[in-house]
């Protein structure tokens, strides 16, 4: 049981780690991209 957590834990991280990079990633571009055409 807890190999299986531990497996569990570490796919499901490093899954984690990806999607809340590209959503931060996705986030920070799109503001200043918004930000950016309003000043400029």
């Amino acid at each position: 049981m807890t190999l299986a957590k531990e497996e569990a834990l570490a796919n499901f991280v490093p899954a984690a780690a990806v999607i809340r990079r590209g959503q931060a990633l996705f986030i920070m571009i799109g503001r200043k991209g918004f930000v950016g055409g309003l000043i400029y």
